[in-house]
């Protein structure tokens, strides 16, 4: 509904069957401007003095207003006093408003059409306060009253997760224990309203493509091979496609990845880089069972043990899956650099078109790293997965491509200091392991071809549709984020230039580049670099889809899009059906890197195309603002499933002590376990200090009382030891402390106090606030340092004036 509701925001002309209820509650209103066009008949669109939103209430039980959030996101969030709202609108609630000036008027709920799984239905576990039974709610935390009777709630077990009707005094389906560790997954998918199962039409539609690509299907009418001329377009329609199945295609994920969407071969005789993308958009079809489901998810989920795809498996893990040794079909970029040694890095030209491929390998990024180790010591040992290759020294050559062009891509891009925490969990479902993966090589090699990729539909679609389609940009911080974030780099004893700190006025697009590559290049030693681009991500505004060409400021690009990942991004596929429709239009796109081409609209002649073309980017424009959203609450999902097997973990660990380094000094204060290198250094002291407590019993001779007070003091030195083991496990993990005296950015010792499973958040308590550890070393002044009590004679001549002024005064 949400997407109908867009859409009529954004104007529409048609109204599907399934929502004319909603649109003719709207209308009663006097809310829709009707009216003909001349490329439509009807196009209906909500007026300008309404506006439909979303409902954000806070937690807080005291808070005395709400917020309204456009779903179209073209408005700032609107703040509204309790007591001219309705009371029983609800979080989450979708709402018309009368919008006159600065008066804003809640008109209509349009919650009662919405799903049944995100207003209808609640989510809760049991808690016995006083005697009684009572239920809270996962979405707010707040006492929920339960429309059954403490007889039949006594029939349930201790901490019963179970989701309920609100209008039918009905249990839906019991979930478990919050003890138990399968509750964790249940409880994020409801909170996300993410559906599980796909619908049995759409399964249907999955399997009946079948397990593997039939190569007759694709061959032209003549009888020839996918690519020929002849076959290029016959009966006006394009339906042949190059046959590519010989190159040395391969695979780089990670080595536990199922949906393999991309694969690259580099020819090293011509100059040319081959990235095959999965064609996904050939199976999933605007307006059908695949289609919905994929746009009602948007993006593939994924947790530690397990993938919530987009697509169903027949599709995700099998047929669009581009596997070794498998006829898979794929959009290819043909990337062709220059040959001339001055300008050997520099791509000169991309063609687009349809392919057939056959991966020879799917490999791990760590099996890249080790092969090119192997190539660049000249050993003619050849890993046995890649023994299908003809020459896999290719691989090396492209990665000194690769390292030359992020160079190149530096000057006028970022490149932030990224660690991913790979956690594992055992049979049980709980945190086995925690791996810190840093980027190699490998990741850099794959993520400059994909880079390129998308940067080459980008241009294409610019090129051919004047700037409309679906980009990905990314403004660059404001003049106040920017001066704010230098004042708080200056605050962790970094020295900042007087120039460089000032805010930037006429020339800010110039010397922003320079200004955060200078913060940069302060950092001496990986952990200030880490702390220094953290500061500098959350100073920058995030990125966001977009139905119009913009720049993409990260990453240095005038144009930017997603194109490498159709099978767990939505947005790929639209952007592959844009350049199919492309194709079906001009035959070929050739986009040259060296002059912009001219803004043109396809052929005309072929109106059926330009109508399939003009529904897409209709789509597009409304699918925007849903991919935004989307895109936050899957990260919001994946956050949320961690952070209960973090307090699943500290549960049994309460008592421990623990490093945190403190995010957020406001009360409750944040902080992060971080296993750094100071926190290294403090276990192996535990670990001396508590195997020197078991060498050394207290004497015998000792009286009792004296005995018992040595083994408390043994007790509260061990307390204040950080536990190794924990430490290691809880890294990455969210605490808080109820101080509002702490330092950001410090590292404090603190002791694990409280451990909720219901709002699954981890309470500590801060062992000793003056005796900070200092684990985020400081860079090092160059100035002399400047003594605070020496005065300089203008500043002796000022006091001595200001003596003067004082006496005349007094007289």
């Amino acid at each position: 509904m949400k997407e109908f509701l867009t859409s009529l925001c954004l104007g529409t002309n048609e109204i599907p069957k399934k929502y004319s209820s909603i649109y003719e509650q709207i209308k009663s209103c006097g809310a829709i401007e009707n009216h003909k066009s001349k490329k439509h008949h009807n196009f209906f669109k909500l007026h300008c003095k309404f506006g439909i939103f979303s409902v954000s209430k806070p937690k807080s039980s005291l808070a005395k207003s709400i917020f309204l959030q456009d779903i179209t996101k073209r408005r700032n969030d609107i703040r509204l006093s309790l007591k001219n709202t309705p009371k029983s609108l609800e979080n989450g609630e979708i709402v018309l408003a009368l919008l006159a000036g600065r008066f804003v008027r809640v008109i209509k709920s349009l919650s009662s059409h919405s799903t049944k799984h995100t207003q209808k239905q609640n989510l809760i576990y049991l808690e016995k306060q006083k005697g009684k039974i009572i239920g809270i709610n996962f979405q707010d935390g707040e006492i929920s009253t339960l429309p059954f009777s403490q007889k039949s709630l006594e029939q349930l077990p201790y901490h019963c997760v179970f989701s309920y009707e609100n209008i039918k005094p009905k249990i839906n389906k019991i979930y478990g224990v919050l003890e138990e560790s399968k509750v964790d997954e249940a409880i994020a998918l409801f909170l996300a309203d993410r559906k599980e199962e796909f619908s049995q039409e759409a399964k249907q539609l999955a399997q009946s493509f079948g397990d593997r690509v039939e190569p007759s299907l694709y061959t032209d009418l003549s009888g020839g091979l996918c690519g020929s001329e002849a076959g290029r377009k016959a009966g006006g329609k394009v339906c042949g496609r190059v046959d590519l199945s010989k190159l040395d295609f391969i695979t780089i994920d990670p080595s536990d990845a199922k949906d393999h969407d991309d694969a690259i071969y580099y020819d090293e005789k011509s100059k040319v880089l081959y990235v095959a993308i999965a064609d996904v958009s050939e199976y999933v079809l605007p307006k059908t069972a695949l289609d919905e489901e994929a746009k009602q998810r948007l993006f593939s989920l994924y947790f530690p043990h397990k993938c919530h795809p987009m697509l169903p498996q027949e599709l995700s893990e099998n047929l669009c899956s581009l596997k070794a040794n498998e006829l898979k079909l794929a959009l290819v970029c043909e990337i062709h650099f220059h040959t001339t040694s001055s300008r050997k890095i520099t791509p000169k030209s991309t063609k687009i078109y349809e392919a057939l491929i056959t991966p020879k390998a799917n490999v791990s990024y760590e099996y890249i790293d080790s092969l090119l180790d192997t190539l660049e010591s000249a050993k003619k040992s050849i890993f046995k997965p890649l023994k299908s290759l003809a020459n896999p020294r290719w691989i090396l050559s492209f990665w000194y491509i690769a390292s030359g062009l992020k160079n190149e891509r530096l000057k006028k891009g970022f490149d932030f200091f990224t660690k991913e925490r790979k956690m594992t969990l055992d049979k049980e479902g709980e945190i086995e392991s925690i791996r810190t993966i840093l980027p190699t090589r490998a990741h850099s090699l794959i993520e400059e071809a994909m880079l390129l990729a998308n940067v080459s539909v980008a241009m294409a679609l610019d090129n051919a549709l004047g700037g409309k389609g679906i980009y990905r940009t990314h403004n660059p911080p404001t003049k106040d984020r920017l001066h704010a974030l230098f004042g708080e780099i200056a605050q962790l004893g970094y020295t900042i230039e007087k120039s460089r700190a000032k805010k930037p006025q006429n020339d800010y697009s110039k010397n922003i580049h320079s200004q955060i590559a200078y913060l940069q290049s302060l950092a001496s030693t990986q952990k200030e670099k880490e702390i220094i681009d953290k500061l500098i991500i959350k100073s920058q505004k995030e990125a966001r889809y977009d139905c119009s060409k913009n720049e993409h400021f990260g990453l240095g690009f005038e144009a930017y899009t997603h194109f490498t990942s159709p099978i767990r991004r939505y947005s790929d596929i639209l952007a592959h059906r844009l350049i199919k429709l492309l194709l079906r239009s001009s035959g070929t796109l050739d986009i040259s890197f060296a002059k912009n081409l001219s803004s043109s609209l396809p052929n005309q002649k072929n109106k059926e195309i330009a109508r399939h073309i003009n529904f897409t980017l209709e789509s597009i424009r409304i699918a925007t603002p849903l991919l935004n959203d989307a895109e936050r609450g899957i990260a919001k999902c994946e956050m949320c499933f961690k952070d209960r097997k973090y307090a699943r973990s500290a549960q049994k660990w309460q008592g421990e002590s623990i490093y945190i380094r403190i995010i957020d000094e406001r009360f409750p204060a944040i902080g992060v376990v971080d296993f750094t290198e100071s926190s290294e250094e403090a276990n192996d002291k535990s670990s001396k200090a508590k195997s020197s407590e078991t060498k050394s019993p207290t004497p015998p001779t000792q009286a009792t009382q004296s005995t018992q007070l040595a083994r408390a003091a043994q007790q509260a030195a061990v307390q204040r030891t950080p536990n190794a083991a924990l430490q290691e496990i809880l890294q990455g993990a969210r605490v808080f402390v109820r101080d509002s005296s702490l330092q950001k950015h410090a590292t404090y010792l603190a002791q694990i106090a409280q451990v909720e499973l219901g709002s699954a958040r981890i309470y500590a308590n801060i062992l000793d606030t003056s005796t900070q550890v200092d684990s985020t070393p400081r860079a090092k002044s160059t100035k002399k340092p400047k003594n605070k009590h020496k005065t300089t004679k203008k500043q002796s001549s000022q006091k001595h004036k200001k003596q003067i002024k004082q006496k005349a005064n007094n007289v």
